[in-house]
């Protein structure tokens, strides 16, 4: 079997999802969710 660490990144939160392909079937399992919130600066672009 062999396996992919798949990362998702999305606007407000993210996952790690683990897929294996065994050569018939995909198998995917969902290891980590995180959030991905706003960052603030103070700084302006000119």
């Amino acid at each position: 079997m062999k396996n992919f660490l798949c990362i998702d990144i999305g606007a407000s939160s993210g996952r790690a999802m683990l897929a294996g392909f065994n050569g018939n079937t995909i198998s995917m399992k969902e290891i980590n969710r995180f959030s991905t919130g706003s960052v603030i600066t103070s700084t302006w672009l000119e």
